[in-house]
């Protein structure tokens, strides 16, 4: 499953309080995301992406992801297991001018759900070893 949004972010947003955009999923492994800065932005436009209020990109809360011109390739793995299904872009600009428009995509695997029994079953072959 592939998801994508637009965002546009008024100039002079500040960071304290951001434009939004909810990016519903379903129940999978996210596996890749993709952030798109159009030309124009000139490190001015900020972008964090958050679960619940876990940041997950970047992970690290004093950081944000910026650029001009450019789409950040991210692969990654981040288990998206627990209701509701769905990520917020949050993004300010620092331009007092213009206002700019960003892209996040984000593409998600299903998890095979792995029963009880066969877990004891792939248990107990390693134990014993396959016959």
């Amino acid at each position: 499953m592939f998801r994508y949004v637009n965002l546009t972010i008024p100039a002079a947003t500040p960071e304290s309080a951001p434009e939004t955009k909810l990016i519903k999923l379903r129940h999978g492994r996210i596996t890749h995301w993709w952030i798109g800065f159009p030309p124009g932005c000139c490190d001015l436009v900020h972008v964090a992406i958050y679960h619940y209020e876990y940041r997950v990109i970047p992970r690290d809360e004093k950081e944000s992801v910026y650029w001009n011109n450019y789409v950040f390739d991210i692969p990654d793995s981040y288990d998206f297991t627990e209701e509701p299904y769905e990520i917020e872009v949050r993004a300010w600009n620092d331009d007092d001018i213009y206002e700019h428009t960003i892209t996040v995509g984000v593409e998600v695997e299903e998890i095979e759900e792995v029963t009880m029994k066969e877990l004891l079953s792939q248990f107990l072959k390693s134990l014993v070893g396959v016959s």
